[in-house]
Formats: C-alpha cells, sequence, structure tokens
C-alpha cells in the first residue's frame, strides 16, 4: 500500500473520503519496525498538505498522525529522523502554528530531556524543521530561549540538546540564518570550551 502511494501520480486533489482511506495506511506505516517504512510513510504524510483540495480536510487527522511523528523523531536511525523531521515542517508550512499548540513546547521539552542523546538530536531536527516553516520571525522570537538552553548551567544533557540546533539551523536555513549569526556564534564558540566533551563535539559540529 505504501509503495502503491508512494508512486501514485495524482490527477486530481486529495478529497475528505480518500483521506480517510489513506491516512490508516499511514497511520499504520509510521509504526512499522521497518526504517524503510516509515521513511516512506513520513514523506508521503509530509508531502500530503500539498495534495489536498482543503488543508483543513486533514485537521481530524493530525490526533492520529502526529504522536507516531514524534515518534519517529526518536528513531535510532539518522536519516529517519530527519525524514520525520521534514514532514512535522511541511505539515506547519502547510497549516500554520496554531493546529499544533503542543509541538513546540514539546520539541523544546524534548532538546533538554536527560534521556538518550538520540532523542535529543530528534527534537533538533524537527525543531529546525519546524521553525523553518513557521519563519524567520518565529526564530528570532525563540532564539532567547535557545541561547538560555545553551548556557543552562544545571544540565549537560540540556546545553548538548540546545547545541544540536547550531548543527541543524543553518542546514536548513541556509542563508536565512545569517541575520541570527551575531547572537549564535559566541553561543557556539563558548560550547568549544564546556566541561562537558559531548556539547564540545556538538558545538564543534556546528561551528
Amino acid at each position: 500500500a505504501l509503495d502503491a502511494l508512494a508512486h501514485c501520480q495524482f490527477e486530481h486533489c486529495v478529497d475528505p473520503p480518500s483521506l480517510a482511506l489513506i491516512v490508516p495506511v499511514l497511520h499504520r506505516g509510521l509504526r512499522e519496525r521497518s526504517a524503510q517504512s516509515k521513511r516512506k510513510t513520513a514523506h508521503i504524510t509530509g508531502n500530503m498538505c500539498s495534495l489536498l483540495a482543503e488543508r483543513r480536510d486533514i485537521v481530524p487527522y493530525l490526533n492520529l498522525l502526529l504522536p507516531e511523528l514524534q515518534s519517529v523523531l526518536h528513531d535510532p536511525i539518522p536519516e529517519v529522523r530527519a525524514t520525520g523531521a521534514k514532514a512535522l515542517g511541511r505539515l506547519c508550512a502547510g497549516l500554520g502554528e496554531e493546529q499544533f499548540p503542543d509541538l513546540l513546547p514539546w520539541l523544546l521539552s524534548s532538546l533538554s530531556t536527560d534521556g538518550s542523546a538520540v532523542e535529543r538530536a530528534g527534537a533538533a531536527q524537527g525543531l529546525a524543521e519546524v521553525l523553518s516553516a513557521l519563519g524567520d520571525a518565529k526564530v528570532a522570537e525563540l532564539l532567547p530561549t535557545i541561547l538560555e538552553g545553551c548556557t543552562d548551567a544545571s544540565s549537560a544533557d540540556a546545553r548538548e540538546g540546545f547545541s544540536m540546533l547550531w548543527v541543524h539551523l543553518p542546514a536548513v536555513l541556509g542563508s536565512r540564518f545569517e541575520p541570527f549569526l551575531e547572537d549564535a556564534l559566541p553561543a557556539i564558540l563558548s560550547g568549544l570550551a564546556d566541561d562537558a566533551s559531548s556539547v564540545r563535539d556538538t558545538c564543534f559540529r556546528g561551528a
């Protein structure tokens, strides 16, 4: 079913009855063990908004799909996390921040989790894609929070998680990141002297 969807050339917009058939397949695909299945499903899910006649038609299904996409961000395989992050970004770009009221708080809290580095890396990738989709004004709005997280004296895990944004934000934003360099670069350079080797390594990648 996923292969059929991935190779389908849509000749008309996807309507609500079609979504009722497609979404259960996507929901199942996001829960598969296979990395290839999860990547393929996340890619299709991210592209869904561009196929809809009315983008709001997918809103009733977000409660079903969003938790699974969030789980994909914690996948141990980097390529799977990257595809899931891009899917979240495309959904935010197509539907707007108001349809995802809990997503940004969840991503920010995941950056400072004391769990695995994989979870923090997935959150950083997801947040970078979502911020890119929401626009430069949203990046500027959250930048003080990011900088504060990079200097969190109480948690090396949090400093590492927030510092991972310096790896992903420039890659996602490209030249759009340039206005934020003046604030970001001192934080990156400061991280190179951090007591925790994980923070130093992350800031080195960011630099």
